[in-house]
């Protein structure tokens, strides 16, 4: 890890912080604790994961980088939440009355109920891990991306059991 990396992630975990809040102020006003960590974590934890796919192709990259978990479970996750971004786009573009401009637009609301949907992610990373192993291309790799992207793999994975948990 450089320096460079780690101020990568000070300010990707920064900006996840920023999304969060304007979420729990605009979005959902009066939000429990338990809510407002719950979406932060999530936005901290998404902007993380994509960050190490990003880091993951710079150079040196490795020879095959999809046979290493930390990097499937961070391509999983990365493919959910464009799903996740394409399904709010199409809604967006859906004909409907607009709002007047003091109501919130329940279109936001709806993208940051897809995108705390856990057991999207869940199910993404653990079908990626499954047919990673089951293909016997489980390699993984000597460095410090692919180790958090392993361990957020495992948090992804293990954050709606968690969340019912936690409730």
């Amino acid at each position: 890890m450089t320096l460079s990396d780690a101020m990568i992630g000070v300010a990707v975990t920064a900006a996840g912080l920023a999304i969060a809040r304007a979420c729990l102020l605009h979005v959902t006003p009066g939000a429990t604790g338990w809510f407002a960590v719950r979406i932060s974590t999530t936005f901290v934890a998404l902007a993380l994961t994509i960050t190490l796919l990003l880091l993951r192709f710079r150079q040196p990259r490795p020879r095959r980088p999809c046979r290493h978990p930390g990097s499937v479970a961070c391509c999983a996750v990365a493919f959910a939440s464009a799903l996740i971004f394409v399904i709010w786009v199409s809604y967006w573009l859906m004909p409907g009355p607009s709002p007047p401009s003091f109501v919130r637009s329940d279109r936001t609301v709806v993208l940051v109920a897809n995108v705390l949907r856990l057991e999207l992610y869940s199910f993404t990373v653990a079908g990626a891990w499954l047919a990673l192993a089951v293909s016997g291309r489980w390699r993984p790799g000597p460095d410090w991306i692919d180790r958090a992207g392993r361990i957020l793999g495992v948090l992804w994975i293990a954050s709606p059991f968690l969340e019912r948990f936690i409730k």
